[in-house]
């Protein structure tokens, strides 16, 4: 991915634009604003089956616009989403544990805040966290549930997610996770935003089925779909990959740990 950062809007702005027009790519691109902090992040995927998949060959979002997880937002103005993460890196060594005890090692505890971070920075902060009882995605979401915190203590107006623990999210399949995110979905109780946290290969197959194209999701690896549908309602049946569109992905060396 190649991300340009530009910390003022007008001059700037169009000269991200200009560069664009002049880098005569095919490939999506993604542009993301944020008012709040005047930085305009231009990011062209070079993944052609995952760029194939985002669908759009110019998006413009304005976070401040979109953000649907702050108090006073309708839910007519919310849009859903369903994100699937996989847990951060977790310590293979240690042969006396079980699998389903493995913690994080030192490059998950790190990486597990900068992925909680970039999800609030571009609103797709969850209305709840359904999470595998596993060690490794339980350690995984204290982590991101205490950055959580600690922007919170800066923007009183954010709102931290339920939190759910799930036994049959540890090594799930792809359809069991779907199905376990649909039922938390639809019960009226989940809101508009639901993430799960688990594992391979069930998460990396569940987002390449309904992203449309073959994803890889390494560790701490985030996938955001949406429902396809104009409304932006959930899909009545989840199971149909025609209903849902590949919004963003995200792998954490992606992002510059620098500026988060």
């Amino acid at each position: 991915m190649l991300a340009c950062h530009f910390r003022q809007t007008g001059r700037n702005l169009a000269m991200a634009f200009r560069q664009l027009a002049l880098s005569k790519v095919s490939h999506p691109c993604i542009l993301d604003f944020s008012p709040a902090n005047q930085i305009l992040t231009m990011s062209l995927r070079l993944d052609k089956q995952v760029s194939h998949c985002l669908g759009v060959n110019l998006k413009l979002t304005n976070r401040h616009q979109s953000a649907n997880r702050f108090k006073g937002k309708k839910d007519a103005d919310m849009t859903r989403q369903l994100l699937l993460m996989r847990h951060a890196k977790s310590d293979w060594k240690g042969s006396g544990l079980g699998d389903k005890e493995r913690p994080l090692n030192s490059r998950g505890r790190s990486t597990a805040p900068i992925m909680a971070q970039w999800i609030v920075e571009h609103d797709h902060l969850p209305n709840i966290v359904l999470c595998s009882s596993a060690i490794r995605t339980k350690q995984t979401l204290d982590l991101m549930l205490q950055q959580w915190t600690i922007m919170q203590g800066t923007n009183p107006m954010l709102v931290l997610p339920q939190v759910s623990m799930e036994d049959g999210l540890y090594l799930a399949s792809d359809s069991l996770i779907r199905s376990i995110a649909q039922k938390s979905a639809t019960d009226g109780a989940s809101g508009n935003s639901v993430m799960v946290l688990g594992h391979n290969p069930g998460i990396e197959r569940l987002a390449s089925n309904l992203g449309g194209c073959e994803i890889a999701m390494p560790t701490g690896a985030i996938a955001i779909l949406t429902p396809s549908s104009p409304d932006g309602k959930w899909p009545e049946d989840w199971g149909n990959v025609k209903l849902w569109k590949l919004h963003g992905l995200v792998k954490p060396r992606e992002l510059d740990t620098k500026t988060i």
